[in-house]
């Protein structure tokens, strides 16, 4: 994951990376006053996908998700900690 800045620049994204595992589904997860990294290991604990963060991320994220695919819920709480993320099928 990186960081974004607060600074208003226009920052264009390449690509997320391998696909997220299609059969993970996210139902009834919830999450309060945590940082992005943290709601992701929380969601991700006990699947063969890890969160690696690049640089400390502070801005705290809170939010339910009733159910959806693991790939929504990623991109969700990535928006919503204004951070960019992608994953690597080889290393998990």
């Amino acid at each position: 994951m990186s960081v974004v800045p607060s600074e208003k620049i226009e920052m264009v994204r390449l690509g997320v990376g391998d696909p997220l595992p299609n059969d993970l589904k996210v139902s009834d997860y919830e999450f309060k006053d945590l940082t992005v990294k943290k709601a992701l290991d929380k969601l991700l604990e006990g699947t063969d996908v890890s969160v690696v963060e690049f640089e400390p991320m502070y801005e705290k994220i809170t939010g339910t998700i009733s159910a959806g695919a693991l790939e929504d819920a990623v991109e969700l709480m990535a928006k919503m900690g204004r951070a960019y993320y992608s994953y690597d099928a080889q290393t998990g």
